[in-house]
């Protein structure tokens, strides 16, 4: 009996921490919002994260503020844009849109979507297939990247591609990477 007391103690102390905590949650979530809807480009994208990371997840809502944020030049959206697009969360799946975005955050300097838009490339998704361009993205993307990380994974995919291709292609890559890189 003592136990069964102990045990509806604990469970209503914790219902009621949890429901604190999700008014709290709702507050910050209300004032993102608000913030976001006054133009400002990190609530925006802190309401994203939370949308996309923590249940309910609402990817649609996520989708249209990744669109508002992409269309102003943010290229950490246009690229998680192309992510939504290449899975059809929150968006219709179309892999054609999916390259335009990934290359708008690419133009926007955004050395993680010229990984993925490296694997489109690589999969033939959204473009034809060519492992020359792949190649060329995680040349690009590897040489630029400051995450270690994300380096070794880009380093391991370039090293893969370069296996299918000529001696000249991959050198005329290189080049192509450093002059792409200058500028």
């Amino acid at each position: 009996m003592r136990l069964w007391l102990n045990f509806r103690l604990v469970l209503f102390a914790f219902l009621i921490c949890a429901t604190m905590a999700a008014e709290r949650e709702s507050d910050e979530v209300c004032d993102l919002k608000t913030a976001a809807e006054k133009g400002d480009l990190g609530a925006r994208a802190q309401l994203i994260l939370r949308l996309c990371n923590h249940m309910p997840r609402d990817y649609v809502e996520a989708a249209q503020m990744l669109m508002v944020n992409a269309r102003q030049g943010d290229s950490d959206s246009a690229d998680m844009l192309g992510q939504l697009y290449r899975s059809g969360e929150g968006v219709t799946k179309n892999y054609a849109e999916s390259v335009l975005w990934l290359k708008k955050a690419v133009e926007l300097g955004n050395v993680y979507a010229q990984y993925h838009l490296g694997q489109r490339y690589e999969g033939g998704e959204g473009v034809p297939q060519d492992y020359v361009e792949a190649y060329f993205c995680y040349v690009t993307s590897a040489a630029l990247q400051f995450n270690d990380g994300f380096r070794l994974i880009t380093m391991q995919r370039r090293d893969q591609m370069e296996k299918k291709l000529s001696q000249e292609q991959v050198a005329d890559v290189q080049i192509r990477s450093v002059k792409w890189a200058e500028e």
